[in-house]
Formats: C-alpha cells, structure tokens, sequence
C-alpha cells in the first residue's frame, strides 16, 4: 500500500501538535498513564480545570471505551484522541480548528466540513458543556466542548477543549479502512495500525464481551478501592492525586461492567450516584488543601 507519507498516524498527530505548539504556545504534555474513558480525565486537566488556572495543553490520551469492543472504524475499545484543552478560551476556536485540519490536507475545497449543535456530558466527572460535533463528509471526527462544569464546579463556558478523533481522520485522510491504516514507514517498511494494535484489542474484546467472567469480582475490588480511596482522604494531609487515581479504577470497572449489561437501569444510576459522591469528596479535599 502507498499514501502519502504525511498521512501516517503519526504524522497526522505531529502535524496537528505543531501547529498548536508553533503557532499558538500550547504545551505538548504527556499522556496520562492509568485507564481513561475520555481526555477530560486527565489529572493535570481536571484539577487545574476546577481551580480554574489557566490551561494550554495539547496531549495524545489512548481512551478506553468497553462499551465499543469491536474492532471497526466506528468501534474501538481503545482507540487514540488528541486532546487541545484551553482557559480562558478563544473567541476564534473555530476558526482555529479549520486551520488545523488545513495543516493536515482537510480544507472546504476538497471536504464537506460541518458543525452541528451537540452537547457532550459525562455523568461520573460531575462534566458537561455545550459544543459541536465536527463532522467529514458524514463521519464524526472532532468534538468541540465549552465546559459549563467539570468535577461539579461551575466554568461558565470558558473553558474548551478539542477532541480530534485519531482513528476516523485518518482513516478519511489515507481512504482506508480500520485494518489498513498506516501508522508509520520504517526503512520504507509500511508499519500498520493493525500490527501494533490488534492483538490487544482482541484480548480486550474476548474480556469485554465474555459474560462468563465474574462480575462479583469486579465489583469485590471496587469495594476495595472505595476503602483505599475513604482512608486517603482521611488522611491528616489528604492524598487527592492518589485518590483520583483510583476513583478513575472504579469508573473503568463500573465501564466494564455496563459493557456487559450488568446493571438495571435503576441500579446502574444508584452507582454512578456512589462515583459521583467519591468524586466530590475528593474535589472538596482538593479545594480545601489549596485553601491553605
């Protein structure tokens, strides 16, 4: 198979972190290292996004999402986001984000490119905001989110983030399917997506969809990590980061486990209640140690 090489993965993905990077100041930081349904979670974002400090980030973040255990263009269970997170926001992000896909071959001249009114949210990160979904000739590629508020502190709008989704832009940029995406050239050896990332995610979509496996089990060590999460925010000096960390453990399993349909609807809104009390205990721990 040959395409242009600037069409790789990872040539897309430093195209677009150039030009935030270059162009715009951002800073290129790294993703973070623990099971994630979404960008937003990140920690450095979140807790700097309730505090309100000023944001310019720009970070590749793998999203884990059980409830897409397929491997499709439209269904990934882990499957690549570049994340732009900014505050106070630009008046021009769109105008911004036309721009960007222009550095990367995507322009009005050669795409149907739209904007269309949706609203994202996230029920266990206390998170939502109005925004658009950006789509390329019919496909979702891009979410564009003003968040109203995030961790159940209120951020009025001012704070937007970016979502470019990896996988679908490049899949419209190389006209390939999922199977036959090329993530890079070595030696002028084609290195496909496929071959980095198959295997794993046959493993994932056996696990995700095997509903022999114990479903006890998953919510016997979320029971655990509740106590561990409980004795680190009684802590003298509380260790929020460390509590986070697991707290994102929990929504993870609680993400497989509704992959699986283990909840009723009424069950399932009483444990996302439980996360959402976990999380603004810590966000209270949080805001109340920087008080000092």
């Amino acid at each position: 198979m040959c395409i242009n090489k600037n069409n790789s993965i990872y040539n897309i993905i430093n195209n677009i972190k150039n030009f935030w990077i270059e162009k715009n100041n951002f800073i290129n930081i790294m993703q973070y290292d623990s099971e994630v349904g979404a960008g937003t979670f990140h920690p450095l974002i979140f807790f700097n996004s309730i505090k309100l400090n000023p944001l310019k980030y720009i970070y590749i973040q793998k999203s884990r999402r059980p409830q897409d255990s397929k491997f499709s263009i439209t269904k990934l269970y882990n499957h690549i986001q570049l994340q732009v997170i900014i505050y106070p926001s630009y008046n021009n992000i769109q105008e911004l984000y036309i721009n960007s896909l222009d550095k990367i071959g995507i322009n009005k001249n050669n795409y149907d490119i739209k904007f269309l009114d949706d609203n994202w949210k996230n029920p266990t990160l206390l998170a939502w905001g109005v925004g658009n979904e950006v789509q390329i000739n019919g496909i979702e590629i891009t979410q564009i989110t003003n968040f109203m508020y995030i961790g159940g502190i209120k951020c009025n709008g001012k704070i937007s983030e970016i979502t470019y989704g990896i996988e679908r832009i490049s899949s419209i940029l190389q006209n390939s399917d999922i199977n036959n995406l090329v993530w890079d050239y070595s030696n002028n050896n084609v290195i496909y997506y496929k071959d980095i990332f198959l295997e794993n995610f046959n493993n994932y979509d056996m696990y995700n969809s095997n509903n022999n496996i114990n479903c006890n089990n998953i919510l016997n060590i979320n029971r655990i990590i509740e106590n561990e999460i409980e004795f680190l925010l009684n802590m003298k000096n509380p260790l929020v980061f460390v509590a986070y960390d697991y707290l994102l453990k929990i929504i993870n399993n609680f993400n497989i486990l509704d992959s699986r349909l283990y909840f009723s609807n009424f069950y399932k809104k009483i444990y996302i209640s439980k996360i959402q009390n976990i999380l603004k205990k810590i966000v209270k721990k949080y805001l109340k140690n920087n008080e000092k």
